[in-house]
């Protein structure tokens, strides 16, 4: 291959190991990446992927498959004209350094000095020479416009070499800052995973200033059709789904996106429509307030300072917990012997409270209701919610608040089916029933036995997907290769050993195991995928929440703050993103391996699961963040004081305000009003049934293991608030609490 010609004396010692483009001498466009970064190639990659595909030339030549070797150059040009990240690197240290040291064909020592100044490299007065030596912290123009836009761009390359060929959906919402600007924020969930570990990436576009805009329909759509060309332009992906939370504004340009491209999936955010069926059951109950604000305002054991209703549902179980400790206590004779006339006073009003037995009958009542609702916000609050979790979550509690059989809750059982229902009618019901079909763990067996899920039906409904998300007539194939994956025979067969295997190597890992994982088993390297495989893939990475945008919110937040009001908007975003890419680069090298302090002793190991069961279909599994807000916000919204989404940068005095479960409930309250019931879907799905319809509630193993993570997960959490309890009465809690990563997410609102 052409060698440059260009003076090489003032390159660092680890260019010399790398192939210019051919055509850097001409500074011709295609020899670069951005404006000023040549495309490289580490020589001895370069020269074993060329001596590679003579050889297999070679063997095709030998088999009839090919006339004539390809020449030399012509493999190199493949070579260059691989997508970014498939070989090629731009020619900047950042890249180059973690390459040598990474390459199994580079000498070791060769790896052990790359290594070192990669090393040496992330000190900034090494990184930036020009720098006085006696500064170890850079001044403050060097930081904001030369080093967090070059570590942004580290990330931001990784991010496109990661997500380059994926298919991805495009989450949006809105937000207002503390400088009464307001943004609204754009995301791409890539399979829910970043570097092998769930999450969802950010680009360059993330996010627009829409303070002095109109906030309508139009206007959102526009920036949707910038977003999605900017996306499968520059990121080389394929936007397969776009989701909004249900405001007017974007209930309504999702759905004129969909008019203009019927290939897209526009679902609702589901972690918002479970919130909505949390307000719904808040308007329903009579008393609930009445023992909530005994529970809130008496028995302060538990602080619930968080501004989301699972805190408050986590503070009502504990105190259930603690029931017969509270009672003995208040019976003790030198209860009033300490404290000061405040003091005592409380411990009166608390005492009737403690010692009255209908107060606990309708806590566990509260409990009981609220905990289907909190695991359900877990599962669909998750950085990758996919559709077959959402259905199977909406069936599982369907299924559960109707075996409510005491009369008391009639009215209760109602309002939250006919809520789940109401939900469910507006949802695409043809991609999330095929969503489950797909999911190899589950097929048909949580339906009833029913037209819809009889063969010929289930063929016709992937038949019509497949028409809808690819504009092309269905593969002869799609038909034979559906029924051997339905019965486990010639493609497919050996499919429930080999989800077993997945699914027990997530559990090692305390992980849940992803369907998608399953289908790569059955695709071939190198190869098109097959018609129900590239289906699968394509309907199973549809994620079904905005969670992304609002933890991207929260980490705003913390930055943008009453003494820094005056940031700018490009530093925010810089500083936002290097910290969620930074905390993913941490988790992944479990660089913070935390221990956690547990009160009466060690906290017994996790019970181990039966990888021969369905599994259970927890998306906010390792690594995986609550959402911090109780609900997500509009995309158009005004600036507004509200308290679901208080963050970390407010005092404690003004969290106390806005912390009540009344507030809490008034805020869901509003947001249902503002939840637009549209009749008129725009969805072409052919199935329209209700969630009773279609279950077979009679098959307990599968609701019985989708149910049992979440719960765990919850458990977790409520060491968070046993932690609180350590702090005396006032005082702010400390910033270093060893938490693990979810309750700390939850401490960061």
């Amino acid at each position: 291959m052409s060698r440059p010609s260009s003076s090489t004396r003032n390159r660092a010692w680890y260019r010399q190991l790398f192939y210019d483009h051919p055509k850097l001498p001409e500074k011709a466009p295609e020899a670069y990446v951005g404006k000023d970064k040549a495309k490289v190639w580490c020589k001895l990659c370069f020269d074993q992927l060329v001596l590679l595909e003579v050889a297999r030339d070679q063997a095709e030549v030998a088999r009839g498959k090919k006339a004539a070797i390809r020449p030399r150059s012509e493999i190199e040009r493949a070579l260059w004209d691989l997508p970014h990240g498939a070989g090629w690197l731009a020619a900047r240290s950042s890249s180059l350094l973690p390459h040598l040291r990474d390459c199994h064909l580079q000498p070791q020592v060769i790896s052990d000095r790359a290594r070192n100044e990669h090393q040496r490299a992330l000190s900034p007065r090494h990184r930036h020479p020009g720098l006085d030596p006696d500064h170890t912290i850079p001044p403050q123009y060097v930081l904001t416009k030369r080093i967090l836009p070059k570590e942004v761009q580290v990330f931001h390359d990784q991010a496109i070499a990661i997500c380059h060929g994926c298919e991805v959906t495009v989450e949006c919402d809105g937000w207002s800052g503390i400088n009464h600007h307001h943004f609204v924020a754009f995301m791409i969930a890539v399979n829910g995973k970043v570097w092998g570990c769930r999450r969802a990436f950010s680009g360059r576009w993330p996010l627009d200033d829409t303070t002095n805009q109109v906030k309508n329909a139009d206007n959102l759509l526009l920036m949707l059709r910038e977003v999605i060309q900017t996306a499968e332009r520059d990121w080389g992906v394929t936007v397969v789904a776009v989701t909004s939370d249900c405001s007017g504004e974007s209930r309504s340009a999702r759905k004129k996106l969909l008019l203009e491209r019927p290939q897209l999936v526009t679902p609702d955010c589901y972690a918002h429509q479970i919130n909505l069926v949390v307000g719904d059951y808040f308007k329903s109950s009579e008393w609930f307030f009445t023992y909530a604000d005994m529970a809130n305002e008496a028995l302060t054991i538990i602080r619930a300072v968080l501004t989301r209703w699972t805190a408050h549902y986590l503070a009502y179980r504990r105190l259930l917990e603690v029931k017969t400790s509270l009672e003995l206590l208040a019976e003790h004779p030198q209860l009033y012997a300490s404290g000061d006339a405040v003091s005592r006073a409380k411990t009166e009003k608390m005492i009737p409270i403690i010692k009255n037995s209908l107060f606990w009958h309708h806590l566990a009542r509260i409990k009981n209701h609220l905990e289907p609702l909190a695991i359900a916000a877990h599962i669909t609050q998750a950085a990758h919610c996919r559709l077959d979790q959402v259905l199977l979550t909406f069936g599982l509690f369907v299924m559960q608040y109707s075996s409510m059989t005491d009369p008391a809750d009639k009215t209760v059982v109602e309002v939250i089916v006919s809520s789940l229902e109401r939900r469910w009618e507006k949802a695409d019901q043809d991609v999330f029933i095929a969503a489950v079909i797909l999911n190899p763990f589950y097929k048909t067996k949580p339906f009833q036995r029913i037209a819809i899920f009889n063969n010929a039906r289930i063929y016709m409904l992937m038949s019509r997907l497949w028409t809808r998300f690819f504009s092309c007539n269905t593969p002869s194939t799609l038909n034979t290769e559906l029924m051997e994956y339905m019965e486990d025979r010639n493609t497919y067969d050996g499919l429930a050993e080999y989800s077993s295997q997945i699914a027990a190597g997530a559990y090692l890992k305390g992980e849940s195991p992803d369907p998608l994982n399953v289908w790569k088993g059955f695709s071939y390297a190198g190869s098109e995928p097959s018609p129900l495989v590239k289906l699968a893939n394509h309907i199973l990475s549809i994620c079904a929440n905005s969670a992304s945008c609002e933890r991207l919110f929260s980490t705003f937040g913390l930055i943008l703050t009453k003494l820094r009001n005056r940031l700018g908007e490009k530093t925010m975003l810089s500083l936002a993103e290097l910290k969620m890419h930074l905390r993913d680069e941490h988790v992944r090298n479990d660089v913070q391996q935390r221990l956690k302090r547990h009160l009466g002793g060690a906290r017994p190991p996790p019970q181990a699961m039966d990888p021969g069961h369905p599994p259970s279909q927890d998306a906010s599994g390792s690594g995986s963040e609550p959402i911090p807000p109780s609900a997500p916000r509009p995309a158009f919204s005004t600036p507004t004081d509200d308290p679901a989404g208080a963050t970390t940068s407010q005092s404690l005095e003004g969290a106390e305000r806005h912390n009540t479960i009344r507030n809490i409930a008034a805020t869901l309250e509003q947001m249902i009003e503002e939840d637009t019931e549209d009749t008129e879907t725009p969805y072409p799905s052919k199935i329209s049934l209700k969630l009773t319809e279609i279950f077979d509630f009679s098959t307990q193993y599968w609701t019985a293991e989708y149910a049992e993570k979440p719960r765990r997960s919850l458990d977790d959490e409520l060491e968070l608030y046993q932690l609180l309890d350590l702090d005396a009465e006032g005082e702010e809690v400390e910033a270093d609490f060893t938490l693990d990563d979810a309750a700390g997410a939850v401490l960061a609102m």
